[in-house]
Parts: C-alpha cells; sequence; structure tokens
C-alpha cells in the first residue's frame, strides 16, 4: 500500500496535465495506450519511494515517534547507572527492544494492528502532502509554458489539498504516539523484567 498510494496519487495528479485539459469529455476519453499509466502508477511508487520523498513530511515527524518510546522504555530506570549510558543511544536502537516484547505478547500484537493502520494513513497524508506540493510546481510551470488556464485551477486545487494534509499529518502523529504510549505502559509495567534485560544487553 505504500508503493500503491503514491502511485496512484502521482496518477492522479499528472493525468489531467496528460490530457492537456480538465474537461470531463477529455478525462474520460481513454484510450488503449491510456493503459501504459497503469504502468506510470507502478513505476512512479517506486521512484518515490526510492528517493524516499514521503521523509520530506514523514521522517521528521517519525524520528520524534521514536524518541518517545526511547525516552518511555528507560525512563523507569532513572535511577540505575545504567540510564546515563542508554541516553547517548540512537532512538532506533530502542526500536529493537520494543519489538522483541510487543511481538511476543498477543495483546500487544492486536494493538499492533491499529498502529500499523494508523501508521498507514499518516504515510498517505504525507505522500499527499509532498505529491501535491510538487504538483503546484509542475503545474505552475506548465501554465507559464502553455497558458492554459486549467492549470491554473490544478494549481488552486492542490494547493488546497497540501494545506489539508498538513493537520491531518499532525494528528495521525498525535494519535500515532498516543497508541504507542499505551503499548509502553503495558511493557514497562507487566513487561519490566524483561525490558531490564533487555536494556543491559543494548
Amino acid at each position: 500500500m505504500r508503493l500503491l498510494v503514491p502511485g496512484v496519487l502521482i496518477f492522479l495528479v499528472c493525468y489531467p496535465l496528460f490530457k492537456g485539459s480538465l474537461t470531463v469529455d477529455a478525462l474520460l476519453q481513454i484510450s488503449t495506450k491510456d493503459a501504459l499509466y497503469i504502468i506510470l502508477v507502478l513505476v512512479g511508487g517506486g521512484m518515490y519511494k526510492t528517493f524516499e520523498l514521503r521523509g520530506i513530511l514523514f521522517k521528521e515527524r517519525l524520528d520524534e515517534v521514536h524518541e518517545n518510546i526511547k525516552v518511555k522504555l528507560i525512563t523507569p530506570f532513572q535511577a540505575d547507572p545504567m540510564y546515563a549510558k542508554l541516553v547517548g543511544l540512537s532512538p532506533k536502537a530502542f526500536l529493537k527492544v520494543f519489538y522483541n516484547i510487543a511481538d511476543n505478547d498477543e495483546s500487544l500484537k492486536n494493538k499492533m494492528k491499529d498502529v500499523y493502520e494508523n501508521g498507514l494513513l499518516w504515510s498517505s497524508y504525507s505522500d499527499l502532502g509532498v505529491i501535491s506540493f510538487l504538483g503546484v510546481l509542475i503545474y505552475l510551470a506548465a501554465f507559464v509554458a502553455t497558458g492554459n488556464k486549467d492549470f491554473i485551477f490544478m494549481v488552486f486545487v492542490l494547493a488546497v489539498l497540501f494545506g489539508i494534509s498538513i493537520p491531518l499529518i499532525m494528528i495521525s502523529v498525535r494519535k500515532h504516539k498516543a497508541l504507542g504510549d499505551d503499548q509502553l505502559e503495558i511493557i514497562t509495567t507487566i513487561h519490566r523484567p524483561r525490558l531490564e534485560e533487555l536494556l543491559r544487553n543494548l
């Protein structure tokens, strides 16, 4: 889905550009050669992933989520001498500890379904924001080159979509942290002995 969603968004943004018009007739006149656009969906999604374009709006927020996991995992051990050493480690190092426990607890595994679902929505909103912003630049260039007023309308539509994507990303990030905190509470209480063992190994 994380390849398909950006691929479809890229297709939808670029299709009017291929047609040269926003009229219903132009957009609905699909010929055999238009079937090649399906390939563009997959290629577009692949290139988008390869160049990590989603990270423009996704990476910084993801780093916040990982930092939150790190802090919540080590906070119960502030009085332990190992705490000072753990603080200096990268947040990504603590993901192994988190998943080691979460993947071996059925209740936590069930909660992961909600996390994955929200993660997909979050990444999709990020895709919408990035692709809409890039679409604004593309259609502005197309308008300058052709003078086609339909392209200015697309600039407006894409700018609105970009504006909508930002608060949706923020809401998804907050929900992701809340879902994570719910799991972390279980890990730091019920699984505290196992957590301490894994942190010492880390």
